[in-house]
């Protein structure tokens, strides 16, 4: 498959330019291993990737989400293990900022843990569904005029895609209070669903999933940008059985029909080894 003609190499974020070797290849793009801190990204990768989610047919388009708003209860499933930790490490609660906010979910499902939720989003329809939960950020994280300080700053299934993850964090750490902790669920290299699976990896999407971890790599990220880690451990994602059967049979036509809306109901929290972390200011 011919790659896009404007591409771009990167260095690795927490080593610099430290020797990188060739994991796999997917769907013409490479996915390289840094040999220093195991972190993993897509080298060379397309520029301008943040274009994909300005697009507000992200959350509606087979290739990525297709059809985000109709499987809210399956992902708020998955939100309330995390924010149950998050609260545990974060009594006191206060403001919450969740980067990649989407439709607001998981910012709603902290509202009910008693956080004040606000978001960053890039997409401007999606950006509007999740003003209803609290005050939306339509702009990237580095961008976002935020003038708050936080409790905690979430990046539930964002990190992977910045084109900067450890600027992402920085940025975190700049708006956390004293005591105020980050949360990150990021792809995991390193699991065992993914040593297995390989190049047939769920989580294996070159053109939107530029990084990918290892709790080695995530621990270092953390450190680098002034945090204490607090916890390394795995986290599920809230799906719904109609989501599942999609994926299974990504690419290979057809849709599930009458079905669906009973496949729907269906909810499953899948852990199959990502990394969840959570650290605290420095």
């Amino acid at each position: 498959m011919a790659l896009p003609m404007d591409t771009e190499h990167v260095d690795c974020p927490v080593c610099g330019k430290a020797e990188q070797i060739l994991l796999l290849k997917k769907n013409g793009w490479n996915i390289v291993q840094c040999t220093s801190c195991s972190l993993a990204m897509v080298n060379p990768r397309r520029k301008n990737s943040l274009d994909i989610y300005t697009n507000d047919n992200y959350f509606q388009d087979d290739k990525y989400y297709y059809d985000y708003a109709g499987n809210k209860a399956a992902y708020q499933k998955g939100f309330r293990s995390k924010l149950k930790l998050i609260s545990k490490y974060c009594p006191s609660k206060g403001n919450l900022l969740d980067v990649g906010a989407a439709y607001g979910f998981f910012m709603e499902e902290a509202g009910k843990f008693g956080f004040n939720p606000y978001g960053v989003e890039l997409s401007e329809s999606a950006a509007k569904h999740a003003s209803r939960y609290g005050q939306v950020f339509h702009a990237t994280l580095s961008d976002a005029p935020i003038d708050q300080q936080f409790s905690a700053v979430t990046f539930i299934d964002s990190l992977e895609h910045f084109e900067q993850p450890f600027e992402g964090l920085k940025r975190a750490n700049q708006l956390l209070g004293s005591q105020g902790i980050v949360a990150v669920m990021v792809p995991n290299i390193a699991s065992f669903f993914a040593r297995s699976t390989g190049d047939k990896w769920h989580l294996l999407l070159p053109e939107e999933h530029l990084f990918y971890f290892t709790p080695q790599s995530t621990r270092l990220m953390l450190e680098k940008a002034n945090f204490e880690v607090l916890h390394i451990g795995t986290g599920g994602y809230g799906r719904s059985l109609a989501e599942i059967l999609r994926v299974l049979f990504r690419n290979q036509g057809g849709g599930l029909g009458s079905l669906e809306k009973y496949l729907r109901k269906i909810t499953f929290e899948v852990n199959l080894g990502d990394i969840f972390a959570i650290a605290r200011k420095a």
